[in-house]
């Protein structure tokens, strides 16, 4: 498994939220889920992303240099998501002229 839009979301959502059970919360997943996924990702990449402690996580070194590219995944997937609105809604519109 790689570093796909899914996972990115959720490790950044785990390191803003610096928590697995408040990051699923916000994801609107189920806390299970996202440790399975924050697991796969972290095997896949053979190190381990985040620190578990008793008040929740903190990357790791490895963790901390995945960000940025997790980071800029997620935005140019919006980017090209609005684009594609944008595209959409050219065609089609409601103008309202005053006078």
């Amino acid at each position: 498994m790689a570093l796909d839009l899914r996972n990115a979301r959720i490790l950044l959502e785990c390191a803003r939220a610096g928590s697995i059970g408040r990051a699923a919360l916000a994801l609107d997943l189920a806390q299970p889920a996202v440790t399975r996924s924050l697991k796969r990702l972290e095997d896949a990449l053979g190190a381990p992303l985040f620190e578990r402690t008793t008040r929740g996580v903190e990357p790791t070194a490895f963790g901390a240099a995945l960000l940025p590219y997790a980071e800029t995944l997620v935005s140019e997937a919006a980017q090209a998501e609005e684009l594609i609105r944008q595209m959409r809604g050219a065609s089609r519109g409601l103008i309202r002229v005053g006078g």
